[in-house]
């Protein structure tokens, strides 16, 4: 071959390389999605439940761990008309109330909080759950499993 061609394929080949290189290396590692490293600044919220007002809804639980880092608490809900209602749909919140912990009632002691929340759209029934933020923006949310609620 002459030195010209070789010169023009060199690239192509260490292009080439650099690829097969990233494919075989791109697996190493640690899998999933990273996790914070302190958890002395996280928290979790715990025994939710969500109870029927008036026209209202009442939410109660307990935030358990660094209390003092819940900035935060969201009721997240979606109407639903029946238990047949798409039972193993993942929940996609059609409404939500956001509540500072100044207004949650949030005992800075045993980690309890009630709120109230008049939802926009009434039914006979609701999905839902609580979402908690820490005043940390880098950590998780504290979320609840999804539940349902009947009204009276």
């Amino acid at each position: 071959m002459k030195r010209a061609t070789l010169y023009r394929l060199l690239p192509v080949v260490c292009l080439t390389g650099l690829l097969i290189l990233t494919a075989l290396c791109g697996g190493c590692g640690k899998s999933g999605m990273p996790s914070p490293k302190k958890t002395q600044d996280t928290f979790t919220i715990t025994g939710p439940a969500l109870s029927p007002m008036g026209d209202c809804l009442v939410a109660r639980g307990t935030a358990q761990g660094a209390i003092r880092n819940v900035e935060y608490i969201t009721l997240e809900i979606s109407p639903i008309q029946s238990y047949d209602d798409c039972p193993g749909c993942p929940f996609v919140p059609r409404e939500s109330g956001e509540f500072a912990a100044s207004d949650i009632q949030l005992d800075p002691q045993s980690g309890q909080f009630m709120f109230s929340y008049c939802p926009a759209e009434r039914a006979p029934m609701y999905r839902w759950r609580l979402v908690g933020r820490n005043v940390f923006r880098g950590l998780p949310f504290a979320t609840t499993t999804p539940q349902v609620m009947v009204m009276p």
